[in-house]
C-alpha cells in the first residue's frame, strides 16, 4: 500500500459543535504524506454545512441531497477518494479526537501484512481512558447481537468478527474487490457486514496497538427519536442475519429482544453505537 495517499471521510448529520471539533484535531495529525479531508453533509437543515465550509476551506465539502443514512452518505464521500487516488480511505466518525498519532498507528499495522485489508483503533471513552472498543467485536450468530471486545488480551485469544467504523481505515483494493457499504442498511450493522464480507474475501482484519481515538459515541443517533432508532435497529439487525447466517430467524427474533427492547440498558457494550 501507498501509505503516502489517505483520505479521511467524515459524515455530518446537523452537528456542526462535534464534527469541528474533530477536524481541528485533524489538523494537529502528525503524518508527512498526501493526507486530506472530506466532510460528506447529510443533507443538514441547521446551516452546519455552510458553516464547515467556511470554516474548513482547506476541506473538501461534498453535500448530499437528504439525509442518506450512514452506508450511502459514506460510501459518496469513498468513492469520491477512491477517484482522488486515494490507497486508503479512514472512515472517522465526526465525534471523534484523533491524537496526532492516530493514522500513523494504523498505517503501521496495515503494512506490516500485505493481507490486512481493514485496521481499527481502540476507542475511549471521550471523558475517560475507559476503552469502549478495542477495535471492534463479535457476533452471537445464535443469539442474534454483538459485542464489542475491550482488551488487546481478548482480541489475541479470538480472532474480531468486525472493526467498528468509528475509526477504520480501509485498503483501496478491499473496495475494488468487494463493493461498498451495503446501502439497504440506513444506519447500523453497516459496517459489520462490510467486514464479514471483506473477511469472506480473504482480507484480514487488525486492530492498531499504537492508535487510539476518544469517541463521544452516539453523536448521530442522539439527534434522532429514540423510537425510529430503535426500529432502523431492527430492520439492520434483520438483514444481517438474513445475509451471513441460513437459520437467520433464530438469530434475528432472539436479537430482536436484546437489540430493540434489553440494548439500552447496557449502552456501549455492542455493535451500532454511532
Amino acid at each position: 500500500m501507498n501509505s503516502s495517499s489517505v483520505i479521511c471521510v467524515l459524515l455530518n448529520w446537523n452537528n456542526y459543535p462535534d464534527t469541528a471539533e474533530c477536524l481541528r484535531s485533524l489538523e494537529r495529525l502528525e503524518y508527512s504524506g498526501d493526507f486530506r479531508v472530506v466532510v460528506v453533509d447529510n443533507g443538514s437543515t441547521d446551516g452546519s454545512a455552510d458553516r464547515l465550509e467556511r470554516g474548513f476551506p482547506d476541506v473538501t465539502l461534498l453535500r448530499n441531497a437528504g439525509n442518506f443514512g450512514f452506508a450511502k452518505g459514506v460510501n459518496v464521500g469513498i468513492k469520491w477518494a477512491l477517484e482522488e487516488g486515494a490507497e486508503g480511505i479512514w472512515l472517522l466518525n465526526n465525534d471523534t479526537i484523533a491524537p496526532p498519532d492516530a493514522l500513523g498507528g494504523m498505517l503501521a499495522s496495515m503494512e506490516s501484512d500485505g493481507k490486512v485489508g481493514v485496521v481499527g483503533s481502540t476507542l475511549e471513552y471521550f471523558d475517560s481512558s475507559k476503552i469502549q472498543s478495542y477495535g471492534g467485536g463479535w457476533v452471537n450468530m445464535v443469539k442474534g447481537f454483538s459485542s464489542h471486545c475491550v482488551s488487546k488480551e481478548s482480541a489475541e485469544e479470538r480472532p474480531l468478527d468486525y472493526i467498528t467504523a468509528a475509526s477504520m481505515l480501509v485498503r483501496r483494493k478491499v473496495f475494488e474487490e468487494i463493493g461498498f457499504f451495503d446501502e439497504r442498511f440506513f444506519m447500523y450493522w453497516e459496517d459489520v457486514d462490510f467486514c464479514f464480507r471483506a473477511r469472506g474475501a480473504g482480507w484480514r482484519l487488525a486492530v492498531a496497538s499504537g492508535s487510539t481515538v476518544k469517541h463521544k459515541e452516539g453523536g448521530s443517533a442522539d439527534a434522532a427519536p429514540s423510537g425510529i432508532l430503535r426500529k432502523t435497529y431492527a430492520r439492520s439487525m434483520f438483514r444481517f442475519f438474513r445475509k451471513h447466517c441460513w437459520f437467520w430467524l433464530l438469530p434475528a427474533l432472539y436479537g430482536i429482544m436484546y437489540g430493540v427492547y434489553l440494548r439500552p440498558l447496557f449502552r456501549g457494550k455492542g455493535e451500532g453505537e454511532r
